[in-house]
């Protein structure tokens, strides 16, 4: 009996060593500070590509295309896209983007038209772009939550 008491003993010994912190971890993976140019491209092109991929789909409810689009947008934006960009099928059995429409409605894409301002702080991304050319002459996304990243914010003007 002895020996399993030690061997207890021994191994919460050694399970309270392992949970301390790492002073060595890197406390900027939950920071937007550390965010580069590109990495905020990289989220944007993600967030376009699973856009994208809406316009094929089709949703049993509106429910479910708001937990779609809440994979890198906000619950408030999630029914707001839900709402102007869906409708119910004719023959309802569920829900697809509006025909007619391409569904093309998030940009990003830096080009020589474009005007492109990415300011980044520890808790959020501003990114503005202004057109000369189209149908709004500015759009603008705040990227917040570093764990997980989402657009909270999304102006066009």
């Amino acid at each position: 009996m002895s020996k399993l008491i030690a061997v207890s003993i021994l191994l919460i010994a050694l399970l309270a060593g392992c949970v301390g912190v790492d002073k060595d971890v890197d406390v900027t993976i939950n920071d937007f500070s550390s965010w580069d140019d590109q990495q905020v491209y990289s989220f944007l092109r993600e967030v376009f590509d699973h856009t994208q991929t809406a316009n094929t789909m089709s949703f049993k409810t509106k429910a479910e295309i708001v937990t779609y689009y809440e994979e890198y947008f906000s619950k408030t934006l999630s029914e707001e896209i839900a709402n102007s960009l869906f409708q119910e099928n004719s023959n309802g059995d569920g829900w697809s983007v509006v025909q007619g429409s391409d569904g093309g409605f998030f940009v990003y894409e830096d080009d020589e038209y474009n005007e492109i301002t990415i300011t980044n702080n520890k808790d959020a991304i501003n990114f503005m772009a202004k057109y000369e050319i189209g149908l709004w002459s500015s759009v603008e996304y705040v990227i917040e939550n570093p764990d997980h990243p989402i657009i909270t914010q999304w102006i066009n003007k």
